[in-house]
């Protein structure tokens, strides 16, 4: 982009040359069309080189019911979605959407689905204790049985590395948390994990548009299945929402659930001598993060 301009600051150049050998022609009024020009033409550059994005149009609109959302990323491989049950609560609310293509789709651009203000951002290399510390070694890492690159050079990004050696506190690698302003999601809290890395110009209280890039396509915080997104939703009055089923046309599954039959027996019996069971905190221990994905995807 950077490039286009300054190249295309040489017209205004080029113009002023040709114009001022004509007979009758205003060369001062030339003259300051030209300045005009290339101001403009360096304050498009400046801004390229500043790290910030223009907004582009999305590539897939998705109109259902009162929901009008771009697609975050190619829609053609799904892995989990609203699973399992866990006392009266989704184990998983949330969906997976799988990359596709070369390298699983790793550096692919995900995307925001709604006009949004971020409300917070979460990289491993400024806070590796909550986001996992990056792994930056050369060569490759296997994910879902596939050999994958560490990492790659994307214009915009610089280095990107995809994986992370840890999970850290969130178990989420690169976090994007963005609070919804239209689309049929206003008020919601879309959250996107597991990103490869995220665009520079996503800071707190920015907003951004239907279809923005957010970030890429990764792997942080995922130890065995293939690089993802995570996507979850919440309502403004605290539900999650079923968002795979708007986005790839399901009928929509509730947050709230039932137990399997037996499920009140066998937390009894998991019980300790000390008298704790399956999501009690034993003293010493960290808190356990609920709303955060199941750890070792």
């Amino acid at each position: 982009m950077a490039d286009r301009g300054l190249r295309d600051g040489i017209f205004p150049i080029l113009f002023l040359a040709y114009s001022s050998a004509m007979p009758g022609w205003d060369t001062s009024m030339s003259l300051r069309c030209a300045l005009v020009a290339a101001f403009l033409v360096a304050t498009g550059a400046s801004t390229a080189f500043a790290g910030e994005q223009t907004p582009s149009a999305c590539p897939q609109v998705i109109r259902r019911g009162a929901y009008e959302l771009c697609a975050p990323a190619p829609l053609d491989s799904f892995g989990r979605g609203f699973k399992g049950c866990r006392r009266g609560r989704r184990a998983h609310p949330a969906v997976d959407i799988n990359g596709v293509g070369k390298d699983r789709g790793l550096g692919t651009p995900v995307r925001s689905m709604t006009r949004a203000r971020v409300v917070m951002v979460g990289r491993p290399e400024d806070n590796p204790g909550e986001f996992g510390r990056p792994d930056d070694r050369p060569g490759t890492a296997v994910r879902g049985g596939f050999e994958l690159p560490r990492c790659k050079d994307v214009p915009g990004y610089g280095r990107v590395h995809f994986f992370s050696r840890t999970m850290g506190s969130w178990r989420s690698g690169g976090t994007v948390v963005l609070e919804g302003l239209g689309g049929g999601l206003k008020g919601h809290r879309i959250r996107y994990m597991h990103l490869g890395g995220i665009h520079p110009s996503i800071q707190p209280g920015v907003v951004v548009e239907a279809g923005q890039e957010i970030g890429l396509m990764g792997a942080t915080a995922i130890q065995r299945t293939v690089p993802h997104v995570h996507i979850d939703v919440v309502t403004p009055n605290g539900r999650p929402l079923d968002i795979k089923a708007l986005l790839a046309g399901d009928k929509p599954r509730s947050g709230a659930c039932r137990a399997p039959k037996g499920t009140a027996k066998k937390d009894a019996a998991r019980k300790g001598s000390k008298g704790t069971s399956a999501g009690v905190r034993r003293k010493g221990s960290a808190a356990p993060r609920l709303d955060a994905p199941t750890p070792g995807e």
